[in-house]
């Protein structure tokens, strides 16, 4: 951990294998790091000091993201799966398993309440945790490896990178009483330029 040109704490021997991945919290108090030993770990970023350690992944850890107020978290392992966290208590509150190859990257809403997975299988899955993980839609346009996604604090809009060389966008749009995508539209051309999923 930095403050500008100082190191605040330099975290030795916790995992034991290589570390993938970390996020801070939006507020800086909390700090997650993923690794190859299959565990995230919760920092407090303040003290240096670990908060948890979650255990339930069978393959490496290699995303992770938390909600604005670090209560919650998602992780995803190239056991194909994601696990949803609650980060204080350090246990596991949804297992998601949907995706058919390793997971490579993860995002979440500030609120916690939803979240996007990208995979080899070419997929990015936007999943809906308040209603105990409801896939809301599989987005399908990538033709090789999805290695990034990244979801807007309140949902509205994504974004995709993957190994076919294109950047994708998307608009979300979430309607509370009834979360179902019902529309899909893309546009573009060559590169794929945005698209929508519309959930009403």
């Amino acid at each position: 951990l930095w403050n500008t040109k100082t190191i605040l704490h330099k975290l030795e021997k916790i995992h034991s294998e290589h570390v993938r991945a970390c996020v801070v919290s939006f507020d800086g108090k909390i700090a997650l790091t993923a690794s190859d030993d299959n565990t995230l770990v919760a920092w407090d970023c303040k003290s240096g000091n670990r908060l948890s350690s979650m255990h339930g992944h069978s393959d490496a850890v290699v995303a992770c993201a938390i909600s604005t107020d670090g209560d919650i978290a998602i992780s995803g392992s190239k056991d194909t799966m994601c696990i949803v966290w609650d980060v204080k208590a350090g246990t596991r509150k949804l297992t998601l398993t949907a995706h058919e190859a390793p997971v490579l990257s993860v995002s979440i809403t500030g609120n916690g309440r939803y979240a996007l997975s990208a995979s080899e299988d070419k997929e990015m899955i936007l999943w809906d945790l308040k209603q105990n993980g409801k896939i809301l839609y599989r987005f399908q346009n990538h033709t090789a490896a999805v290695v990034g996604c990244a979801l807007a604090r309140q949902g509205h809009t994504a974004i995709s990178v993957g190994l076919d060389k294109t950047v994708q966008m998307w608009t979300i749009d979430c309607v509370e009483k009834e979360e179902k995508v019902s529309e899909f539209d893309s546009y573009g051309s060559g590169t794929v330029l945005g698209t929508r999923a519309s959930m009403k």
